[in-house]
């Protein structure tokens, strides 16, 4: 255990995030090198403007081509919630996970006749495939804007 302890100390290498790695290396008693912190970004959501309504849409994916979401949240521009929804789909990716979101809230736009969508998703891939032949019959009654954020 001496051993140990003395090769734990002498290393200068940054431990992980795992909290059963933190255990092991107290049980140990082992210098703890804790990792450096993220940056920290303040984010600040705009609400959109007269007569439209913002939806953020967004989708997740666990592993490669494995379990699927998509979700999005709708205000007004008095921040008011609207509606929101959330979809499971079994098996896809992260393009698959983003459009799927992006299409329900096309679609929840258009039922309940909210008429103006911004859309506010993550993903380059979405918007491309929105600025190229979108083929929905009812796409010419809701007006989308389509806003890419991302975190710099």
């Amino acid at each position: 255990m001496a051993q140990v302890n003395l090769s734990g100390n002498l290393t200068h290498k940054v431990s992980s995030y795992a909290i059963a790695d933190f255990v092991i290396l107290k049980a140990f008693n082992a210098t703890i090198h804790h990792p450096k912190p993220p940056d920290i970004i303040e984010i600040m959501w705009q609400p959109p403007i007269f007569e439209w309504v913002k939806c953020n849409s967004n989708g997740v994916v666990v592993g490669l081509n494995g379990l699927a979401a998509c979700w999005g949240i709708f205000r007004n521009m008095n921040v008011d919630h609207l509606g929101s929804f959330d979809v499971n789909i079994d098996n896809g990716n992260a393009l698959k996970a983003e459009l799927t979101g992006a299409m329900f809230a096309v679609e929840i736009v258009y039922q309940n006749n909210f008429g103006k969508l911004w859309l506010d998703i993550d993903s380059k891939l979405v918007v491309a495939a929105f600025n190229s032949v979108v083929n929905f019959d009812y796409i010419s009654k809701v007006i989308i804007f389509i806003f890419y954020s991302i975190l710099i």
